[in-house]
């Protein structure tokens, strides 16, 4: 009678886990061995594991996943991913979320974007920090409809207050004014006070022209964090990091394709002991008649864009970006120039800075070094700094 009474209070006082578990041990006759302090630890170990499943079980259907089941042990590394699968186990430990670090993923349509965001998302959830995952048009469209139903406020409080949010399709179509304003809203709550993980088919180059407003596209995508083995390798807003890489690796990181890099003879006529120029600043022609040449290994086409691969002689292929269909195939030759090199301002502006006697002038616009030169970015060119890991 005195053990259904106790049952009955603990279910009261909502210890329905512990309520279980004393039943049990009422009702099995080894624990009449155990001391007071070991049968109350087990009663108390039952009650806290109970509330700690429950706790992730909400956590985790909080969240919204679109892939719930997802997690870091089944993304696939194969050689065409190209996945640094270190770097993925280093987000497993949640570390950025700690620090108020964001994360990037971008890729094409079906790369497998979302299912690396749920992943680290659910792994997140299970080491209880609070998730939510949106697509971003859903969450333009659900800000819309709170505004007008006057309850703005406590649906962006939701967002806001997540330790990780995952913002899926993120600027698939350019936004309105309203829209943007909505995004400065979130991100300039969460900055530096939380986590958010970016999907985009996108390169983040061009999410200025999908934000609009300039002054509204600045303020959103403001001191983005580029971090390599924990450290921070250059702050900036997308642009700057495009335009201006201060190291070989936010090169090679923002982009798409990543940038290229060229070593040996090539890099030696730059004082340089890598230098790195972007796909979409190279244009090829047939022949090789041009300021250098290659062989092609293959082309890519990609609708509206195609990407040529060329052997020029360097440690890795360089990838050339033009408009259309690619009509060449293996084995051509073809010639490269460096189409940033010929607009009419570069040469001048170089003029203007000093020690720039051993630089062929010519050439140097569009090109980044790392190594043993230093130049300030010209125009559209990209800054070339110095990258003391080069040498």
């Amino acid at each position: 009678m005195l053990n259904n009474t106790t049952t009955t209070k603990l279910h009261e006082m909502k210890l329905s886990a512990m309520a279980t578990a004393f039943r049990h041990q009422s009702e099995t006759d080894g624990f009449s061995e155990l001391s007071f302090e070991e049968r109350f630890g087990l009663l108390v170990d039952a009650e806290w594991t109970s509330r700690r499943n429950n706790r992730l079980t909400r956590l985790l259907k909080k969240a919204g996943f679109s892939e719930p089941g997802a997690c870091l042990e089944d993304i696939e590394y194969h050689a065409d991913r190209k996945l640094d699968k270190a770097f993925i186990t280093r987000l497993g430990s949640c570390n950025y979320i700690d620090e108020n670090h964001n994360v990037i993923i971008l890729g094409a349509t079906g790369s497998g974007k979302t299912y690396i965001a749920n992943a680290l998302g659910v792994t997140a959830g299970r080491n209880f920090y609070p998730v939510r995952y949106v697509r971003l048009p859903d969450l333009l469209a659900e800000l819309s409809i709170a505004r007008a139903e006057g309850n703005y406020r406590k649906v962006m409080k939701g967002y806001r207050q997540a330790r990780l949010l995952i913002l899926d399709e993120w600027l698939l179509y350019p936004l309105k004014d309203s829209e943007a304003r909505d995004l400065l809203e979130l991100t300039e709550a969460r900055y530096k006070k939380a986590s958010t993980i970016f999907c985009s088919q996108f390169d983040v180059g061009g999410w200025h022209q999908k934000i609009g407003e300039a002054t509204l596209a600045d303020a959103i995508c403001d001191r983005i964090a580029v971090m390599s083995e924990g450290r921070v390798q250059q702050v900036g807003t997308p642009m700057e990091l495009y335009e201006r890489p201060q190291s070989m690796f936010v090169a090679g990181f923002i982009g798409s394709p990543k940038m290229n890099f060229l070593n040996g003879p090539f890099a030696d006529k730059f004082g340089a002991n890598v230098v790195g120029i972007r796909a979409e600043h190279l244009e090829v022609t047939p022949g090789g008649n041009g300021a250098w040449s290659g062989k092609v290994i293959y082309s890519e086409n990609l609708g509206s864009d195609s990407y040529v691969y060329l052997d020029v002689g360097s440690t890795e292929p360089v990838i050339v970006r033009q408009s259309g269909k690619a009509t060449y195939h293996a084995g051509d030759t073809l010639s490269l120039d460096n189409r940033a090199a010929r607009r009419p301002d570069a040469a001048t502006a170089l003029r203007q800075r000093r020690n720039y006697s051993a630089v062929d002038e010519k050439n140097i616009s569009g090109w980044s070094c790392f190594g043993r030169v230093t130049v300030r970015r010209t125009a559209d060119m990209v800054r070339l700094r110095r990258w003391a890991e080069a040498g």
